[in-house]
């Protein structure tokens, strides 16, 4: 049923249902961006705490041993 309804839907040409996808294109899009605004920032904090962490310095504290060391 809800195929059958869903074809009539793409094949029509009326003015009204060209209306009813623009509208339903405008809503899923506002949707996607309000996910995309809520995870961004959530992700914010995380991502500058790995920066921090990941910086590089310009201190290299390892001692190289030979062999007859």
């Amino acid at each position: 049923m809800f195929l059958t309804t869903l074809k009539e839907f793409c094949d029509s040409e009326s003015g009204a249902i060209s209306l009813d996808f623009v509208l339903l294109t405008s809503l899923v899009l506002s949707f996607g961006v309000t996910v995309a605004a809520l995870i961004i920032t959530g992700v914010n904090p995380v991502a500058s705490g790995i920066h921090t962490v990941l910086m590089p310095t310009n201190e290299f504290s390892a001692k190289f041993v030979g062999v007859d060391d």
